[in-house]
């Protein structure tokens, strides 16, 4: 029986012992919240936790970025060929994060950007100053895109573009010059030089191709919006020139947005040569070939065929005959003997009596 009662005894024990522990895990596996609100724990109340405050949105936190430009294009309208011009893109952060301006590209070296910084603030604003030389052809349009990247959200690349039109900038009146040999001064009165944008320029150089045969009087001290020049053209220079002639007149400026103005000019010479030059291939050396040549004046007046002669002696007329304003040659041209490589050349005069001597080159190349 005493038995019986210390097992009972030592069971009673044992499972008092066992709720003890049990209660002491339970408390150890509900810590106490940090930040309980003591002001709420009364003596028979359990502390609540306190709420934080909301963090923001991780889409503004982090920022969600915007860019907005004021435009996207820049007309800088009529510009002087070779000028540098200047485009102001200004845009600004409309998001609530930072802007990270990247890659800026030109498809052009004539097109160049600048940038201070390329990190904005919410709201900040900015600007891409761009300047662009324009080319040297007058008269064309032009588009010169910049492409500007960055971390924008719904426009991560935005074209920017930059357009013009290459005009000259001072006017010439005449646009073009026709030279008559048959006129005093070839015809030619006056060249009238305009500012179209109303700057005061001056002449630095006046000069022409193909031989300078037009020339002018100017004084570099002179300045003005419009000035005129009086061009002087040397007839007699003219007069020698075989077949037809162009070229340009170039006068050089001090106005900001044009270097120089040029004037085609076209001559029709007093005589006409058919044709200007003889070329000769796959000929043998001795071996005489037979040409045409025509000479015709072309200002309606008969002449006079004084003398032919050869430089080298490779050429001679065999006949001459008079056609409608001038006079058809018959050439026999005899390649040099020699070795028979390489080319040879010689030169043709037709003496015109009281006039100018015609001068005709005469290029060959030897067979194979």
């Amino acid at each position: 029986m005493k038995k019986i009662m210390y097992a009972l005894t030592f069971a009673l024990v044992s499972f008092g012992l066992l709720l003890v522990i049990g209660c002491q895990e339970q408390s150890k596996s509900i810590p106490i919240a940090e930040g309980l609100d003591k002001r709420a724990a009364g003596p028979n109340q359990v502390a609540e936790p306190t709420v934080a405050p909301p963090t923001p949105d991780a889409a503004v936190g982090q920022g969600l970025v915007e860019i907005s430009f004021d435009g996207t294009v820049c007309d800088v309208g009529e510009v002087g060929p070779g000028t540098i011009n200047k485009c102001e893109f200004k845009f600004k952060n409309t998001g609530n994060g930072i802007l990270k301006i990247g890659q800026i590209k030109t498809m052009c070296r004539c097109t160049v950007f600048e940038l201070p910084k390329k990190e904005y603030e919410p709201g900040e604003a900015g600007v891409i100053t761009v300047s662009y030389t324009a080319s040297k052809y007058v008269g064309s349009s032009e588009e010169q895109p910049v492409h500007v990247s960055s971390n924008a959200k719904s426009n991560p690349e935005v074209k920017l573009t930059v357009k013009a039109k290459v005009v000259e900038l001072v006017e010439a009146t005449p646009q073009r010059l026709q030279l008559l040999l048959n006129e005093e001064n070839a015809g030619v009165r006056s060249v009238h030089l305009r500012s179209r944008d109303g700057k005061a320029f001056s002449v630095k150089d006046f000069k022409s191709t193909s031989g300078n045969f037009i020339s002018a009087e100017f004084d570099p001290k002179v300045t003005a919006a419009e000035l005129e020049l009086q061009p002087k053209v040397n007839i007699d220079e003219l007069g020698a020139v075989t077949g037809g002639l162009s070229g340009y007149v170039e006068i050089e400026l001090t106005h900001p947005g044009c270097r120089s103005v040029r004037i085609p000019f076209d001559v029709q010479p007093e005589f006409t040569v058919t044709p200007r030059v003889i070329y000769l291939s796959d000929v043998k050396a001795g071996q005489a070939i037979t040409k045409e040549l025509t000479v015709v004046r072309n200002y309606g007046e008969g002449f006079e065929v004084e003398s032919t002669s050869s430089k080298n002696g490779f050429i001679k007329a065999v006949s001459q005959e008079a056609i409608a304003g001038g006079y058809r040659f018959k050439l026999q041209i005899t390649p040099p003997p020699g070795s028979g490589r390489g080319p040879f050349n010689d030169i043709f005069y037709v003496q015109i009596k009281g006039r100018a001597k015609l001068a005709i080159a005469c290029y060959g190349a030897y067979a194979r």
